[in-house]
Formats: C-alpha cells, sequence, structure tokens
C-alpha cells in the first residue's frame, strides 16, 4: 500500500511539473521576426484563427537561415513531444529567411488532413508554401505571404481538401 501511495505521489508531482508546459503550448504564438519587416499585429491577427482552435503556430522571419536554423529555433520553442522526436500535434510553424531564399511550413499530426493531402504532385502544404506564402515574400510584401499562409492553412484545417476532388 505504501509502494502505491508513493508510485501515486510521484505520478501527481511529475505531471504538476510537466503539464502546465505542456498545456501552455495550446493556442500560443511564438513569434520571431529578426528583420523587423513584418507588421507584427497583422501576422498576429491572421494567426488569431488557429490559436481559437487550440493551436500553437509558430513564425519565425530571419535575414539568413536554413532547415536546421528552423529546427533549432523549434526547438528551442518546444515544439516537439517530449521524447523529442516528433512534432507537438497542434502545432503549425512558418519559417522564412530571406538571403537564402528558403521558406517552409512544418506542422503537428492534427494538421494531416488540411497539409498532407495530396493534391496532384504536392501536398496541400507545399501548395500554401509555393501559392500564397512565396508571392508575398517575391513581390516584398512579406506581411502578405504571412497573412495569406496563414488564412489559406486555417482554411484548409475548415475545411480539409478532398484529393478525389
Amino acid at each position: 500500500m505504501r509502494k502505491m501511495l508513493r508510485l501515486a505521489a510521484a505520478l501527481a508531482l511529475l505531471l504538476l511539473t510537466t503539464w502546465p508546459a505542456l498545456a501552455q503550448q495550446r493556442g500560443e504564438l511564438f513569434y520571431e521576426d529578426e528583420t523587423g519587416q513584418l507588421d507584427r499585429a497583422a501576422v498576429e491577427r491572421a494567426a488569431q484563427p488557429l490559436r481559437d482552435r487550440g493551436y500553437a503556430v509558430a513564425l519565425y522571419m530571419t535575414q539568413d537561415g536554413s532547415r536546421a536554423d528552423f529546427n533549432r529555433r523549434m526547438d528551442a520553442d518546444n515544439l516537439k513531444e517530449p521524447t523529442g522526436n516528433n512534432f507537438l500535434t497542434y502545432m503549425v510553424a512558418i519559417y522564412v529567411a530571406l538571403d537564402s531564399r528558403e521558406s517552409y511550413i512544418q506542422a503537428g499530426d492534427d494538421f494531416n488532413a488540411a497539409l498532407a493531402t495530396r493534391l496532384g504532385e504536392q501536398t496541400n502544404g507545399e501548395i500554401i508554401r509555393t501559392t500564397k506564402l512565396n508571392p508575398g515574400l517575391s513581390s516584398g510584401d512579406y506581411t502578405k505571404g504571412f497573412v495569406d499562409a496563414l488564412g489559406a492553412i486555417d482554411l484548409a484545417v475548415a475545411n480539409p481538401p478532398d484529393p478525389t476532388g
């Protein structure tokens, strides 16, 4: 009986120390614009519908970067499961590196129907990246790129694409 009580106390302590950190990230915004070229208020407004659905949204814009830099930033913001192997199921992240002209959209499993669905040769996430995010970046209207991508992601969550047409 004593061992059971100790085990229950240990589990309760573990839950008390880890649960707030995990729950805290639902609906949170992680925002880093090292370039100072985004309209933060506009981007936050565009991210709000996803946050209201309980998703963590991470937005990164840097002058120079890479996929490895994107992964480091997501790690630093604790956007991976406690094992460190998988992304949190409820997170979506957008990363842009201006000098290297790289852009990425990464999402957890909750976004599979919205973003991982193949529509022809590409996933819907790739289509959003190339038709919503990148055109704004190419035109120099970085805020529009982020806002359009976030809007398209939210629309895809609300109405997942149908690969059959």
